[in-house]
Formats: structure tokens, sequence, C-alpha cells
């Protein structure tokens, strides 16, 4: 569950290239995969930041998704 009493604070974190250059190839575990966004993706993000709280209700995350989708 998310803790809303935590105050959220916006950090960026740099890297410099060079270090990002010489570190190994990321891979995925054995048995996972990364595939593209597919239409009704968004439904499972939505009963997932639902259930965290992050939103109200699933209606209002589904609402976040589709403007945040839109202003990109």
């Amino acid at each position: 569950m998310l803790d809303k009493s935590i105050e959220f604070k916006n950090i960026i974190m740099r890297c410099n290239a060079e270090k990002i250059a010489n570190l190994p190839a990321p891979s995925l575990p054995a048995g996972y995969s990364i595939r593209s966004f597919v239409k009704g993706d968004e439904i499972n993000w939505v009963r997932i930041e639902a259930s965290v709280l992050e939103f109200a209700s699933e209606a209002d995350a589904l609402d976040f998704f589709y403007k945040s989708l839109f202003t990109l």
C-alpha cells in the first residue's frame, strides 16, 4: 500500500556517460521478457495503481492514464 504520509520529492539522478559505457549489458532473468504496450494493458496498470491507493478509484486511474498518454 502506498504510504501517502511521506512527502513526495522529485529527485533527478545523474551518471557520467563513461560509467554507463563500462557497465555490462542488462539482461532479464530466465522466463522473463519485455514487450511493447498492447491495447488492454492499461486495465492491469489501472488495477495495480488503484490497489495501492495511488488513485481513489480505477476510474480515476484510467482517466489519468488516458490524459497522460495523450499529452506526451
